[in-house]
């Protein structure tokens, strides 16, 4: 079984919720606390915990028991292939101007491309 992709709002809130007093070292109690609510605001959002509540028993019980990957913003896909184009290969600043002339025409900013 392979691990699920999260979003990195839904792991910060998952490794806060693992990290409740009433949930350390419980992992049955923590499985319980989603399945019980499944469909409705189990997870509050004063706490940080509610991007638990987009998530489906199964996706939650993988993420808890078999472990999980976060999923990289589109923001973040698109610094991760401007800062692997080498600046001094051929066509290579043309390449990162491109990305950020397509950017700025869509009044985009993403911090170290364009910001």
């Amino acid at each position: 079984m392979e691990k699920v992709k999260l979003t990195k709002a839904q792991a910060d809130a998952l490794e806060i919720a693992k990290s409740l007093k009433a949930y350390q070292n419980d992992i049955s109690s923590l499985l319980i606390a989603h399945i019980s609510h499944s469909g409705g605001e189990c997870w509050a959002k004063e706490m940080g915990l509610h991007p638990l509540n987009h998530l489906d028993v199964e996706t939650f019980a993988r993420a808890v028991i078999v472990g999980y990957e976060v999923e990289m913003t589109p923001e973040e896909k698109v610094r991760e292939k401007y800062e692997s184009v080498d600046p001094w290969e051929t066509y290579g600043n043309a390449y990162r101007q491109a990305i950020r002339d397509t950017l700025n025409i869509l009044g985009i900013k993403i911090e170290g491309v364009n910001a």
